[in-house]
């Protein structure tokens, strides 16, 4: 069987991780308007998809929201998380300084009342079954 973990963060992560641990084959999805992160198929496209090859379908989905004191800690997780970026548009190689400088300012700018830098993102779950399972 394998995994989609939509919007992994540190709950996705941590979970999508333990299914990896255990041999499964998970593959770790992000989201954001920005071409940066991986783009992905919208959810109604998803599910009419599903639709096409399963009887039912349930999709629910989870917003998740967490905030870090600085991009780093923010930086630090995605590559615990092994976050990468599959966008064709994507520029190869190290970033260097000047787009991390950039990078860093842009997100800087989306400070909340806190001081606080907000992530988010989406978990779908998603239950389908085939003819034969009901």
């Amino acid at each position: 069987m394998k995994y989609a973990v939509i919007g992994t963060g540190a709950i996705g992560g941590y979970y999508g991780g333990m299914l990896a641990q255990n041999g499964m084959d998970v593959h770790f999805l992000l989201h954001s308007d920005y071409q940066h992160v991986n783009e992905f198929v919208a959810l109604d496209t998803l599910r009419d998809t599903l639709k096409n090859h399963f009887v039912e379908v349930d999709i629910v989905c989870e917003t998740i929201e967490l905030k870090y004191q600085s991009v780093q800690q923010l930086t630090q997780d995605l590559k615990q998380l092994g976050a990468s970026n599959h966008n064709a548009q994507a520029a190869q190689g190290l970033m260097g300084v000047g787009r991390l400088r950039k990078m860093v300012q842009a997100y800087e700018s989306l400070r909340d009342d806190e001081g606080q830098l907000p992530v988010s993102y989406e978990i779908y779950y998603i239950k389908a079954k085939t003819k034969a399972a009901i």
